[in-house]
C-alpha cells in the first residue's frame, strides 16, 4: 500500500512562499475517533420512524450545542474569527508588514480592542458594518483584518456549524486522513442527479459498493471483482444523519463565506495519490459521507483510509536510559555470548572467531563512546532464533566487542548483543558549536543514524526514530542532489499545528492535506508528522525530517516558540522568543 512504502517530496504553502521538503533547484497510538452527532437508543418501533427518531434527536442535540456555543461566546471577551482555511496574523496593521501568526477555520483570538485601525490593504470589510473595516488588535500581539475571510459575529453560520466540527490538536491525531481514490469535494451534499452528473459511471461504482457491503454483513466474502475495484475504500454505512447545517441542498457554511455564487456543486477532484482529512461523516441515502474541516463533504467509498503509525519514542529517566538502540528496517537478530563455562546449543561451525577491526560505525571514531572487549577475548557470539522486533527498542551497557570484523554491542537484556549495523543507536551527544543558556531546550538529528534527542542543556530527554531525506546528506559543495537533509545548526523559524503540502504547489499535481505539527527550521525543510507513512529510522523523505503523528506532537509542544491560545502558526522572533535550536548532522 503506497502510505507505507511511498517516499514523499512535500512542499509547503506558506504565507512566506513557496517552501517545503525539497531542494531549492525544485522550490524555487491510532487516530480519534471523529466526533459524531448522537443517536437516539434502539426501539421496537417501526425503521422508519427509528430513523426519523433518531435525526430529530440528533438535531435537538446539535441545536442545543451552538446555542451552548453562541451563549458562551457571547459572554465571552470579544474576538475575531477566521472563515477561511487560513487568516493572517501581521506584525503591524499592514498587508505588507510581516506574518507572525496564523488562525485555523473557526478559531477565534481575542481582542485587545475593539477599536479597528486603518491600514493597507484592508479596505474591504466584506458583510460586515463598513465602520468596523480595519486593522484589529488581537492577543498576545499583532493584527488581524476583518475582511470576507473573518467575522466579528460569534453566531456566524460558519461557527455555529464548526461547534461539534473542530480538529483536536490536543489529541495525538487530530483529524481522520484518507488517500483519494478519484475523489470529488462537494460544496453542499449533492441530489443523486448531481453525483450521477459528477462521478464516472456512478451507478457501476455504487453497485460494487453494495455488493461488498452485503456480502460483508452476511459473513461471505465479497465479490473479488467488485473489491478490486473499490481498491481499499470502506463500503460500509455510518450511522449519523446528514448534519443540519447541510440540509435542504445548504452550501457548506466556508464556502457560500468565501466562495458565493450560483456554481455546480462539486468544488473539484482530489487528484489520485492526494490525501483528504476530514472531522466527522454521516450517512445520507444510502450512501457514506466525510465532512471535510472546512465543512465540504466528500463520498466515503472514495476514499482509502490511512491509519497513522503507533511508534513513538521515549522520555529518557522515565521509559529508558541513554545510550540504548532501536531496530530499523527488519526484524534483528539476537546474539548471544558464550564462553567456555557456558552449555553450547550451536555447532562448532557456527562460532566465528573474535577478531580486531577498526571503528567504523560513529561518525566521529575517536569519541566513540564503548568499551571495546580487547582482542583475543574469551567467549564467540552464537546468532540465536529470537528477534527484536522492527521499531523496537534495548538499552545498551556501553560494552562492545569486534567478531568477524563487525562490531556487536552489549544490551541490558541479560545474555544478549545486538550487532551495531542492524540498530539505530542512540547516545547522549554534547551541544558543541550552540551558544546555550542554562537548561536551554535544543534538538539533534542524526541523519546517519535516522534518529533525534531532544535536550535541555545537556541532559537528554527524549529519544526517537526519525526519517531523514531518501539521498541521505545534502552535500556542501557540487550540485545539490535531491531528497537530501540540510546539515548544519539551526533554529525553528514557523510552527503550525497543520498545513498542506505539496511537490509542486503551482500545479498541485497531488497533495497532503492537514499534516501536522510542522515546524520550519531552515525554509523549505521542517520537521512534521507523517502520517502515510511507519518507516521510521529509515531514509524516506523528500529531505524534511519525518516522524510519527505522536512524537511530532509532543515535540511541538516542547520547543520554541510556544503558541499562543487560540492561534494555529506562530512565527518565531520579537516578543515570541527566538525558535529552538535544532543540529542536523
Amino acid at each position: 500500500m503506497w502510505p507505507k512504502v511511498r517516499s514523499l517530496m512535500w512542499l509547503c504553502l506558506m504565507p512566506v512562499g513557496v517552501c517545503g521538503c525539497q531542494t531549492p533547484d525544485d522550490a524555487a497510538p491510532s487516530p480519534p475517533n471523529p466526533q459524531r452527532q448522537a443517536t437516539a437508543p434502539k426501539t421496537h418501533a417501526p425503521k422508519a420512524k427509528t430513523a426519523a427518531a433518531k435525526t430529530s434527536k440528533a438535531k435537538a442535540r446539535s441545536k442545543r450545542a451552538t446555542q451552548e456555543l453562541a451563549s458562551e461566546r457571547e459572554t465571552a471577551k470579544p474576538r475575531i474569527y477566521a472563515l477561511d482555511l487560513r487568516v493572517y496574523i501581521r506584525e503591524r496593521p499592514s498587508e505588507t508588514s510581516p506574518e507572525v501568526g496564523a488562525l485555523r477555520i473557526g478559531q477565534g483570538v481575542t481582542l485587545k480592542s475593539e477599536q479597528a485601525l486603518k491600514g493597507a490593504g484592508c479596505e474591504n470589510p466584506g458583510k460586515e458594518t463598513p465602520s468596523k473595516a480595519g486593522w484589529f488588535p488581537v492577543e498576545p500581539e499583532g493584527y488581524v483584518c476583518l475582511d470576507r475571510t473573518t467575522t466579528l459575529d460569534p453566531k456566524h453560520p460558519l461557527l455555529l456549524a464548526k461547534a461539534g466540527h473542530q480538529a483536536d490538536f490536543s489529541k495525538d491525531a487530530p483529524v481522520r486522513w484518507g488517500e483519494s481514490l478519484e475523489a470529488p469535494v462537494y460544496r453542499r451534499y449533492p441530489t443523486a442527479k448531481e453525483q450521477k452528473r459528477s462521478e464516472y459511471q456512478l451507478d457501476k461504482h455504487l453497485e460494487r459498493v453494495k455488493a461488498v457491503r452485503e456480502a460483508r454483513s452476511g459473513g461471505e466474502d465479497p465479490p473479488p471483482r467488485a473489491l478490486a475495484r473499490l481498491r481499499g475504500a470502506d463500503p460500509s454505512l455510518v450511522k449519523a444523519p446528514l448534519p443540519p447545517y447541510l440540509e435542504e441542498q445548504q452550501e457548506s457554511p466556508w464556502a457560500s463565506a468565501i466562495w458565493p455564487g450560483n456554481v455546480p456543486p462539486r468544488m473539484s477532484f482530489v487528484p489520485p495519490r492526494s490525501s483528504i482529512s476530514w472531522i466527522d461523516e454521516f450517512q445520507a441515502d444510502g450512501r457514506s459521507w466525510l465532512v471535510t474541516p472546512e465543512l465540504t463533504v466528500v463520498p466515503k467509498d472514495r476514499i482509502l483510509e490511512l491509519e497513522p503509525a503507533k511508534f513513538h519514542g521515549v522520555f529518557i529517566g522515565k521509559d529508558a536510559e541513554l545510550p540504548l538502540a532501536y531496530m530499523r528496517f527488519d526484524d534483528r537478530a539476537k546474539w548471544r555470548l558464550e564462553t567456555k563455562k557456558e552449555a553450547r546449543t550451536a555447532q562448532e561451525s557456527e562460532l566465528i572467531p573474535v577478531v580486531a577491526s577498526e571503528d567504523e560505525e560513529d561518525e566521529a571514531a575517536d569519541q566513540s563512546p564503548w568499551k571495546l572487549d580487547p582482542p583475543g577475548s574469551e567467549g564467540k557470539l552464537v546468532k540465536t532464533d529470537q528477534v527484536w522486533k522492527r521499531l523496537s527498542h534495548v538499552e545498551l551497557t556501553g560494552r562492545a566487542r569486534y567478531q568477524h570484523g563487525k562490531r556487536f554491542l552489549e544490551t541490558k537484556e541479560p545474555g544478549m548483543w545486538v550487532l551495531q549495523k542492524d540498530a539505530a543507536v542512540i547516545r547522549a551527544w554534547a551541544p558543541v558549536g550552540i551558544p546555550l543558556e542554562k537548561d536551554e531546550k535544543w534538538l539533534d538529528v542524526s541523519i546517519y543514524q535516522g534518529t533525534l534527542v531532544a535536550y535541555r542543556g545537556t541532559r537528554p530527554v527524549f529519544a526517537t526514530l526519525i526519517s531523514p531525506g531518501l539521498n541521505g546528506y545534502r552535500s556542501k559543495s557540487g550540485p545539490v542532489k535531491k531528497n537530501t537533509t540540510p546539515s548544519g545548526t539551526f533554529r525553528i523559524e514557523w510552527k503550525h499545528l497543520a498545513t498542506t503540502m505539496s511537490p509542486d504547489p503551482e500545479k498541485k499535481r497531488y497533495y497532503l492535506t492537514d499534516v501536522p505539527f510542522t515546524q520550519f527550521f531552515h525554509m523549505p525543510f521542517a520537521l512534521h508528522a507523517a502520517y502515510w507513512h511507519d518507516r521510521f529510522g529509515e531514509p524516506k523523505s523528500g529531505g524534511c525530517v519525518n516522524l510519527s503523528v505522536r512524537d511530532a506532537r509532543w515535540l511541538f509542544g516542547f520547543t520554541e516558540p510556544q503558541l499562543p491560545e487560540g492561534w494555529q502558526s506562530v512565527r518565531s522572533g520579537g516578543d515570541r522568543g527566538e525558535g529552538t535550536w535544532v543540529r542536523v548532522r
